[in-house]
Formats: C-alpha cells, structure tokens, sequence
C-alpha cells in the first residue's frame, strides 16, 4: 500500500472509530483494527503527518487522535461516489411505500424515514415558486352560498382557501366558473400573479367576472399563499434528547432547526450536489459539532425543493449520503406520481 494511501485508510478508519466511540483514537487501536501489518512507529508517524496537515488533532500529549474539520472534509469528499446497500433501499423503499394525496405527504414521509435510517432529524423544503406555474384550479362546494378553491401547482403543492358568494352557488355555476378560470389561468407563472394581472384577467373574462370577484379575491390570496417556502423535520425531539448532555450541541441544533432562512439558504443553495455543511464554517460560523447534509429532490428532472439531515459531527456519514441521495430520488418519484394522479 502506497503511503499516501496508507494515510488516507488511516484518517478514515479514525473517524469511524471516533464516530463511534467519542474517543481519541490511539496507534494500538489502529493496529488491532485494521492494520496489524504495519508497525506502531509507521502508524505514528503517519498520525503525526495528519495532525501537522490540520487533519487530526491530539487533544492531550498522551493521548490518541481525533478529526479535525478539515479532515471530516476530506473524509466526506471520499465518501462522493458511495452508495446505498441493497439492504438499504429495500429499508427505505418500505418506509417510504404507500398512498401519496399530495406532494407534503410525500415530505413528511421522507422526513420519518431519513430520521429513522440515520437517526438524524430529516428535514424538507417545498419547492421555492421561481418558475412554478398554476396547473389547474378547481373548485367545491362546501354550502349554499360558500366554495372551496383549490390550487395545483406544477409540481404538484395543493394550497385552498374558502370564499363566499352573495348568490345559490350550484354546481352547474362552479362548473361554469371552473372553466373560466382555467382558461385564464393555466400555466400563467406564480409569480405573475397580482392585483394588476388579476384586474386585467377580470377584463378579459367579461361579464362573469362580477360574479367570480370573491373567488378572484380568492386567487390572488392563494397564490401569495403558494408562493410561500415550508420547511417540515422530524426526529427534532429524540435527538435532541440522545445528546442532551453535550450542551454546545444541543443548543446548536436547537439553533439551526430554528433559523428558517438559514435553513432555506443550505437547502436550496446547490440545485445538483448533495452539500455537507459543518457547524463553525461559513454560514454555520456561529454554531459548533453539528452538521448539516443538504441534496435537492427532482420534479420532472428539474431541480425542486430540499432534504437533509441534521446531526451531530458524530453522524455515520456513509450511511447518511447513501440514504439522503436515494431518499431524494425516490421523494421526487413520489410527488411526480401525485402530480400525475
């Protein structure tokens, strides 16, 4: 083995020692584990080059080695091409089967089986509305004088909302006003969607246009409304209690789950790759020992929403990029199939 390898097995095999344990890792632990052909001088000299690269520290004169960030870096860039287990994807295609009504389900569900393979919290962000059109509006009875306005959008994000008219609404009538509204409607951006293109579509729609106003009112309303980002997690409360007894990392979980626009910004910050985030560097500067794995879920081969998890610097990284990548390819498979229904 070629010692530029030799090294590079070294640094990983402490990590995952460390990831399990929480201990500095010493040159007999090396040997007995993984490298019992190699001599306790050689390994030390090859820890004392990693440590002078920043890539390990020694916590105490006497003591074993423990990664630095730097070398978590170079650990996870190994890690680029891993994937996940047979054993894995059968796992998480059973947590992640069943009947989807709607793109959130899909979300939550993702959510749920990312914390319960990684024993991370598993975090989702809906699609940010750049580029999102209006699929189609619908619209349902609900009273005498009261409907039900429903938006899809094209990827699949359902918002509603409940107007009153000052007439007997029939079915016949929301027939009539579901067409028109459509035929105006559809595909027409999110994001063109104000007071001024909604008077200007009340122009073109002609007479109808007196009795649709609430519903109009109603359009416009949702649309800010689905023009809105959601970020859902879950497991937020066991592992916060698993590492209760490390304050700084509690308290900077704590932290992150609840900095949305933070949030957001990681999520949604690369549209291709899947990112690792660690607390102390960048825009994760002023939280400490946690880390944020951020990929982005596909709709119709495009960059949609995010997923992630959350966890401590102690998170099996190879299971959780194996997971968080398969779990965005199959979530973004779901939300296509609930579009399609």
């Amino acid at each position: 083995m070629k010692p530029i390898e030799r090294k590079q097995k070294i640094l990983s095999s402490i990590i995952e020692s460390y990831i399990k344990t929480g201990e500095p890792v010493g040159s007999k632990t090396l040997q007995s584990a993984a490298f019992s052909g190699v001599s306790s001088a050689t390994l030390r000299n090859d820890m004392a080059e990693l440590t002078d690269s920043g890539l390990l520290f020694q916590p105490h004169t006497s003591a074993g080695r423990v990664p630095t960030l730097p070398g978590l870096h170079s650990y996870v860039d190994s890690l680029e091409n891993v994937q996940p287990t047979p054993h894995l994807k059968a796992y998480i295609d059973d947590l992640m089967s069943g009947f989807y009504g709607s793109p959130e389900e899909v979300l939550k569900k993702a959510e749920e089986a990312l914390f319960k393979v990684t024993g991370c919290v598993g975090i989702s962000s809906t699609p940010p509305y750049e580029g999102i059109t209006i699929h189609k509006l619908k619209l349902v009875q609900i009273g005498k004088y009261t409907a039900m306005l429903l938006l899809i959008t094209s990827v699949g994000m359902v918002n509603t909302k409940i107007f009153r008219c000052e007439y007997t609404i029939t079915p016949d009538i929301l027939r009539v006003f579901e067409q028109a509204l459509n035929h105006e409607l559809a595909g027409v951006a999110l994001s063109s969607v104000c007071t001024s293109f909604l008077q200007t579509t009340a122009c073109n729609m002609g007479e109808i246009a007196l009795l649709l106003a609430p519903c109009l009112v109603s359009v416009l309303e949702i649309s800010e409304e689905s023009r809105q980002i959601n970020i859902g997690y879950s497991g937020a409360d066991s592992v916060l209690s698993r590492i209760s007894g490390d304050v700084i990392t509690a308290g900077s979980l704590f932290m992150l789950l609840n900095q949305k626009k933070l949030l957001l910004n990681l999520l949604l910050k690369n549209r291709h790759s899947t990112t690792v985030n660690f607390g102390g560097e960048e825009q994760l500067a002023q939280l400490s020992n946690i880390v944020l794995i951020c990929s982005r879920y596909k709709i119709n081969s495009k960059p949609a929403g995010g997923l992630a998890l959350a966890g401590s610097l102690r998170t099996d990284y190879r299971l959780a990029l194996a997971a968080l990548k398969y779990t965005a390819d199959i979530t973004g498979s779901l939300i296509e199939d609930t579009i399609a229904a």
